[in-house]
């Protein structure tokens, strides 16, 4: 318990009789010649010359001291001597005092009595004095000659030692009046604190008193780290230990860095010798683990501590979301402490793990950092473990549609995982370097390209783009006209290009270069975690002025994007609830009362190269029909944009097979439950007719892209696919674009409808000109597909669907192997009969005897765009003059048609379905999209002894081209086809005009 003084306070004639012995009056008793007698007043000194005496600190109301606050003090101490001592003093009795700091400016020299707060060495060593001594609660407040000390342990002792000396030797507060005389009596007021838990302190036996704690020069975080360490020894132990970054002399505590490092190791507290060593392998995590290790061995320890051996271990390289305030139950929203824990895991490079069993729920994703609040993502930087933890998202009541308040959460991913460098992009757009570029030649030949950066060493992913060129323009939605001609190319650290990416097109213009790095040296995997989407309700549907019905194109994200080359998802699954029924989509007559929102992925790998999804489970989700039979929308699991061999292995879906009951209510199934039918298949909605599902994924801009031993319901390539691959899987519907090499081995497929593009086995995208240059093999095919039906026309092995329409580039009709391949009927299960007649494509050679021509009896089909209303069609068509720049369908004459054709532009412009097919010129027979033929074709292992029918469009007369040879057959399309059947290269024919017995061929 504290002592408190014992104030002497003395009227003048007492102190006049008690110090001077007469009738002289005594301002301080001093002997500084010492010989015994006061040199004021001649009495006697006080005992031993030049010691201690009483000191007189207020006569007469005025101050004969002024205070001077240790420079190491903060300012709130000088703060508390200002309200407790000074300010009262002026303001209550019109006492003058001087308030200074220890080598300030207004610290211009010694009074004769001063009063010293803190640790003031400028006044010499014999008025230093040290607090620590005192313990954490404890204070003195003494006199040194003509001085009086008070300091104390700690910062609040020492605010207790100023009021006590401002009130019980002040007197301040303490009556109407403060006395005459104030003199502070020489007895030393001393509280040191003894109550300590630890009573003593030692390294393999030694006392470490007097030790320090060393730590790396200018390193915040382990100065941190000293100062957690050196409160709590000091107030649980009484040891002050100072903190510094020179050599210790004799014993010390030693915080130092590591190597990275995993495991209980990652911290350790361990003594060698007389030095306590403490080392982190993770810096970022020194003072989470510090906080540890003072509570479970020095706020917990008792009576005598003697350290020595190991002394505490910790694993630091994981971070928990419940570090950082995450519940886990289900209802809490967790997203701000999700994203903290990952900010502060990519600083120090730890692994993220989820708590065993945890829910995490993710509502809201506004976080407040730096205090300004906004939606954020949580970013990844390093392996993630989610185990067997869950996390629901709920988007229920989010909306996409522009105005919307949600929208900022609607538009934002949950969570980003990106390279070190935060997805540093450089654009390369100097004319200068371009130049240089393409005089050294971008096209399918070129094997490297210097980009004349210095600052990158490779490997890139570089995206070259030309705006003078348009390509995949697809036809069918008049608001995609087309992309600038570009592609992703990787490059090696000297600027080659990886033979995985070989160039597709030939670039003669450039707009720019964008680049983005691509590191090798760290991996990282993201495993585990049931995530469950509990899906938008938004309702896109609206009215225009006169009634008519449509829908907002609109997209939520709220996924994983996936941004950083070489990760893998390991075993995330992924499931949707909360959708719009299919009831709910009609009313009882089958018109369309609510359009639920599209998403755009749930896993979105986008600018990147090789993203691995290994053990993942996916979801089909809702596919919503549109107002007025304009289509579907509907929403990928996984979608992919720029992105490098993106394989998904041993992946699942978990609706890939579902049932239907009576009242449309869909159930996840498997292969064996009754009724069972394919995600992607049809209903009836009160006579409306509508696809259940969207396919699980698809991508734009890819080059190989590969399914292997998955049972995924969509293998779909919009803008351009680059090789790929389908192995030991289970796939419904497959959908194409591209060039390169297509593998498809030991696969189980399903037929999406009965319809000829539901019933192919590969549908060639005919939005983006049903091509795919390059060769397509298919071994050991199990085809289940369906063999009646109301719209019913037949098994196809390649959907081909002919348009008159320039899409940017050269089509093409693979060359295409097929080695043992099987057909069933989908809903019996039974194989299909001997001699059973499989198309080899759709009908649509036949609307076209001549697409491999530059004429053809199909008219030919233009874009009408007119979006600055000037009366001008503005978009080109395609570069006849291979100028690279396409040549406009304008009215160049201003006769108000379109060119030299009889298209006017005031008939088409405000028709519907003009804008958004295009236009069938009525005369016109240009080829604006011819396609090269196959080189061949050929069947081996025809084990179920099928029938394969091909078109013979020889029939017409038509020259076959000259494409692999120099002989005019006049055999059509198909003309310079080698047709291959068995393993014997003897068995075939070349071209349809032959018409050989080629057996199991037949050409019609």
């Amino acid at each position: 318990m504290k002592k408190y003084l014992i104030l002497v306070l003395f009227t003048v004639f007492t102190l006049i009789l008690a110090s001077c012995g007469g009738d002289n009056v005594c301002r301080v008793c001093e002997d500084k010649d010492v010989d015994g007698f006061c040199d004021v007043c001649g009495g006697p000194a006080a005992s031993g010359g030049g010691g201690v005496s009483d000191v007189l600190l207020i006569e007469d109301g005025v101050a004969g001291f002024n205070i001077i606050i240790s420079d190491e003090l903060d300012s709130d101490i000088r703060q508390t001597v200002l309200t407790k001592i000074r300010m009262p003093l002026k303001n209550e009795y019109g006492i003058e005092v001087e308030v200074v700091t220890e080598g300030s400016r207004d610290d211009t020299g010694e009074y004769d009595v001063e009063v010293l707060v803190g640790p003031v060495a400028s006044r010499g060593e014999k008025y230093f004095y040290d607090g620590h001594t005192l313990g954490k609660d404890g204070y003195v407040i003494k006199i040194v000659d003509s001085r009086v000390i008070i300091n104390a342990g700690s910062t609040d002792s020492l605010r207790d030692a100023i009021g006590i000396f401002a009130s019980d030797i002040l007197g301040i507060g303490e009556e109407d009046e403060i006395s005459t005389v104030i003199m502070m009596a020489k007895d030393a007021v001393e509280y040191k604190q003894s109550d300590y838990s630890i009573t003593d302190l030692s390294v393999a036996g030694k006392d470490m008193r007097g030790y320090e704690i060393f730590i790396p020069s200018a390193n915040d975080e382990y100065r941190e780290a000293a100062e957690k360490l050196q409160t709590v020894a000091y107030e649980f132990s009484g040891y002050w230990f100072d903190i510094t970054e020179s050599e210790p002399s004799c014993g010390a505590i030693r915080i130092l860095p590591v190597p990275k490092r995993s495991g209980p190791e990652s911290f350790s507290v361990y003594t060698l010798g007389e030095d306590l060593y403490i080392e982190c392998a993770w810096d970022n995590m020194l003072s989470t683990a510090m906080d540890k290790f003072l509570t479970e061995v020095i706020m917990l320890g008792e009576g005598r501590i003697d350290l020595s051996g190991r002394v505490f271990s910790k694993d630091v390289s994981v971070v928990y979301y419940e570090d950082f305030g995450a519940v886990g139950d289900g209802v809490t929203n967790d997203f701000e402490a999700i994203y903290l824990a990952h900010e502060f895991a990519n600083l120090g490079g730890q692994t993220v793990r989820a708590k065993d069993g945890a829910k995490y729920y993710i509502s809201d994703t506004r976080v407040s950092v730096g205090g300004k609040a906004a939606v954020r993502s949580a970013v990844i930087k390093t392996n993630v473990e989610w185990g067997n933890a869950e996390f629901i998202i709920d988007d229920r009541e989010l909306s996409p549609i522009s105005g919307s308040q949600t929208l900022d959460m609607a538009r934002a991913d949950i969570v980003r995982i990106i390279p070190d460098d935060d997805m540093k992009k450089v654009e390369i757009s100097s004319s200068e370097i371009l130049s240089n570029i393409l005089a050294a030649g971008l096209n399918p030949n070129t094997k490297k390209i210097d980009l004349k950066l210095s600052d990158y060493d490779g490997p890139l992913l570089i995206v070259p783009e030309s705006s003078s060129h348009r390509v995949f323009r697809r036809r069918g939605f008049k608001n995609f006209y087309g992309s600038g001609m570009r592609e992703l190319i990787v490059l090696d650290k000297d600027g080659n290009v990886s033979s995985e990416t070989p160039i597709m097109f030939d670039y003669t213009t450039l707009d720019r270069i964008d680049v983005y790095k691509i590191d090798e040296s760290r991996a990282i995997t993201v495993s585990g975690g049931k995530f469950t989407t509990r899906a938008s309700r938004a309702n896109l549907l609206y009215y225009t002025e006169d009634g008519t019905a449509t829908s907002h194109t609109a997209f939520v994200y709220r996924g994983i994007s996936v941004e950083r080359a070489h990760t893998t998802l390991l075993g995330v699954e992924h499931y949707v609830t909360d959708e719009v029924t299919l009831s709910e989509q009609v009313d009882a007559s089958g018109n369309v009362i609510h359009v639920g929102p599209s998403y755009y992925g749930f896993i979105f790998p986008k600018n990147t190269s090789h993203v691995t999804l290994d053990g993942c489970t996916l979801t089909g989700r809702r596919c919503y029909i549109k107002p007025n039979k304009s289509g579907h929308d509907g929403t990928y699991d996984f979608y992919a944009n720029n992105v490098n061999k993106l394989v998904l292995k041993n992946c699942n879906q978990s609706n890939f097979w579902i049932t239907l009951d009576g009242n449309n209510n869909i159930s996840a199934a498997t292969s064996g439950t009754p009724g069972a039918i394919t995600s992607m298949s049809q209903a009836d909605l009160n006579g409306t007719r509508a696809q259940i599902h969207w396919g699980v994924g698809g991508t734009n801009f890819c080059k190989n892209m590969e399914y292997i031993g998955s049972t995924l319901s969509r293998f779909d390539a919009h803008s351009g696919l680059c090789n790929g691959k389908i192995i030991d899987s289970t796939v419904n519907y497959i959908e194409l674009t591209g060039c390169g090499k297509f593998t498809v081995e030991n696969v189980d497929f399903y037929a999406a409808n009965e319809g000829i593009g539901g019933n192919a086995f590969i549908s060639l995208r005919a939005d983006y000109g049903s091509t795919w240059d390059g060769e397509i093999t298919v071994k050991d095919l199990r085809a289940r597909v369906f063999t009646e039906g109301e719209k019913y026309n037949g098994v196809f092995l390649l959907y081909y669907h002919y348009v008159n329409w320039y899409f940017g580039y050269v089509t093409a009709f693979p060359s295409f192997t097929l080695d043992g391949a099987r057909f069933f009927d989908i809903n019996t299960g039974e194989p299909l009969e001997r001699g059973f007649e499989i198309k080899l494509t759709g009908g649509a050679i036949s609307e076209s005897t001549s697409q491999h021509l530059e004429t053809s009896h199909t008219n030919s089909v233009y874009m009408v765009i007119d979006s600055d209303g000037d009366g001008f069609i503005d978009e080109p068509i395609m570069d006849r003059n291979l100028d690279g720049l396409l040549d406009p369908p304008c009215d160049l004459d201003g006769d108000g048609v379109v060119g030299n054709t009889l298209l006017r532009i005031s008939d088409y412009t405000s028709n519907e379905h003009a804008l958004k097919y295009g236009v069938e010129h009525p005369s016109s027979r240009v080829n604006l999209n011819i396609t090269r033929p196959p080189r061949e074709i050929k069947i081996i292992n025809n084990e179920g002894g099928y029938v394969y029918v091909v078109r013979d469009t020889s029939k017409y007369g038509l020259s076959d081209g000259g494409y692999y040879d120099d002989v005019e057959s006049f055999g059509g399309f198909f003309g310079d086809t080698k047709f291959i059947y068995g393993n014997a290269e003897d068995e075939y024919t070349v071209g349809t005009k032959e018409r050989l017995n080629i057996k199991n061929f037949r050409f019609e």
